[in-house]
């Protein structure tokens, strides 16, 4: 994720970029560039909560759309605490541009992509803000990240099957165990016999009742 965010930072030329990722009902910040990362590290949105979590709102069409914005401050969406303190923190001292772009697995939203802040090569503001193409180049990274969550998530789940399958079958030979040192050290005598008739178990016990072992009785 990390990785993520400083490579959409560089190919958007902006100000500083983050990752956001569905947990316990909101957006959560899990990596940024262009600002420490203990900094405002609890960041978060609720799905169509400021500009970026209406990156998650269901609006027309099967799925999310990104949410493009060359006027932040003035766009009335914006999260009044997150606008302060990005002002406070961005060297240009504004947060003007905004691109958010869902990140989606079965077209179901489970992140999002955010960069703020275009830049000229002087690193000062873009007078146009953030363009199509922008929002193109970052709809297709957004899409190349959404299918690495899906996958690493498929992943996640198909291991977390398997330990839980694991366990179940432990926790069933342990019984079967327990069950089988039961019944051969049981005080009474146990035995089973076949559909025919036949002594195909006996226990401890049951090899004393009989006066003979069990490999001798087995059969009978």
């Amino acid at each position: 994720l990390q990785l993520t965010a400083d490579l959409t930072r560089a190919h958007l030329n902006c100000e500083t970029s983050a990752v956001f990722l569905f947990d316990d009902g909101r957006y959560r910040r899990r990596a940024a560039a262009g600002v420490p990362a203990d900094w405002f590290a609890d960041e978060s949105f609720a799905t169509g909560e400021g500009l970026t979590g209406r990156a998650a709102v269901l609006r027309s069409g099967p799925y999310p759309h990104p949410v493009v914005h060359n006027d932040v401050e003035s766009s009335g969406h914006a999260a009044p605490d997150s606008l302060r303190r990005y002002r406070e923190r961005m060297r240009t001292g504004r947060a003007a541009h905004l691109i958010a772009v869902p990140l989606l697995e079965s077209h179901r939203p489970i992140g999002i992509l955010r960069v703020l802040n275009r830049l000229t090569q002087d690193g000062e503001l873009a007078a146009g803000g953030f363009t199509k193409a922008d929002v193109d180049l970052l709809s297709a990274i957004a899409s190349q990240v959404s299918l690495a969550l899906a996958d690493s998530r498929k992943r996640e789940r198909i291991q977390q099957l398997r330990v839980r399958l694991e366990q179940q079958v432990r926790r069933r030979t342990e019984e079967a165990q327990r069950l089988a040192s039961f019944v051969e050290n049981a005080p009474l005598a146990i035995f089973w016999l076949d559909a025919t008739g036949l002594l195909q178990f006996v226990n401890e016990a049951g090899e004393e009742m009989f006066g003979y072992p069990a490999d001798e009785l087995r059969g009978r």
